[in-house]
């Protein structure tokens, strides 16, 4: 072996011994940062366990290599993992675009049973994006105690929309249109009301305000908080799935399929809008009776969920006033 070659291969060991010293004592990559399966499972299994709905997850596929899509019957939900924003596209309502919160921070994305995952190890929360029957979710999971408790979502919203909370702590975006049937501005996004879980189960007290004119943001007491914590913020884009006339023995109902958005995330007097569009008059004058049929409906929307139905509502029945049909014994009819 000539010395030129020895002295060549000696150099070359040396820079390959000085490389591998090198990366060694990097960071760890952006790769290893990311959630393991198990992590991730773990997160799947803490959310279906505080979820207090057991809403199921919608089939997503992928629209592109970035962006995940779940079609549904009269709306889509397109998840974008580089822009991380979510679209609810409806034809009748206009789309609504909101941001995944503190999405800067959230470098690392995952999917995995339905569910978009946004995490970083670095960083102490996951947000986990879920398209659901008539909307979607974004479910913050807080890994300990040094997680922020606040979370902003930015909304785009076109002109003459507004964002309002509610008295009853969930929110809506509104359109400039006013409806003839509430004679309120009409509804084009229901925000269910907010939820928060300690690890024991614990519900954890969590509200939600409107910074400027565009951002929802949640707040979330973790005071008393055992972590992981698990939040929720559900975007409805349809409230009702069908509806259709059931004769049961002599007596005309509309039958009322919700989607789940509107089981669970449903307010009466902001879906009653699209549920009164959506009733034919075959069997209902609609100059008759319409608050009975308000108030069966209400009835419905506040103690059948999801554990009834559908929500069969009699044009027939003589106005009771909301508290008259809220009982156990007529069960809201």
């Amino acid at each position: 072996m000539s010395q030129t070659f020895t002295k060549v291969l000696s150099k070359i060991l040396t820079a390959v011994f000085v490389f591998s010293v090198i990366i060694a004592s990097l960071p760890a990559t952006a790769a290893e940062s990311k959630n393991s399966i198990d992590d991730l499972k773990k997160i799947q299994n803490n959310i279906r366990e505080k979820d207090p709905f057991k809403i199921k997850s919608q089939k997503i596929i992928s629209k592109s290599k970035n962006v995940q899509v779940s079609n549904q019957s009269e709306l889509s939900i397109e998840i974008d993992q580089v822009s991380k924003k979510i679209n609810i596209i409806n034809d009748k309502k206009g789309n609504t675009l909101i941001d995944i919160p503190n999405r800067d921070k959230l470098t690392e994305v995952q999917t995995i049973d339905n569910q978009v995952i946004f995490s970083n190890k670095e960083v102490k929360f996951d947000v986990i994006v879920e398209a659901i029957d008539g909307g979607v979710r974004q479910i913050i999971n807080l890994k300990d105690s040094s997680a922020p408790s606040t979370y902003d979502f930015p909304i785009e919203l076109l002109n003459g929309e507004k964002l309002i909370v509610n008295k009853d702590g969930s929110a809506k975006i509104v359109l400039a249109e006013i409806s003839s049937i509430t004679k309120e501005a009409k509804t084009k996004t229901l925000i269910a009301k907010p939820w928060a879980k300690s690890a024991d189960g614990k519900e954890l007290p969590t509200t939600y305000e409107v910074v400027g004119n565009n951002i929802l943001r949640q707040k979330i007491d973790l005071k008393e908080a055992i972590f992981p914590v698990v939040a929720d913020p559900i975007w409805c884009g349809n409230a009702v799935s069908s509806t259709s006339w059931l004769d049961r023995g002599g007596v005309w109902s509309a039958s009322i399929i919700p989607t789940s958005c509107g089981a669970w995330g449903g307010q009466a007097w902001y879906s009653w809008e699209e549920a009164y569009s959506k009733i034919d008059s075959a069997h209902w004058d609609r100059n008759t009776n319409y608050w009975s049929m308000y108030n069966q409906y209400a009835c419905h929307v506040d103690f059948a969920k999801g554990v009834k139905t559908p929500w069969n509502i009699e044009p027939s029945k003589s106005d009771k006033g909301y508290w008259g049909f809220a009982n156990f014994w007529d069960q809201c009819n």
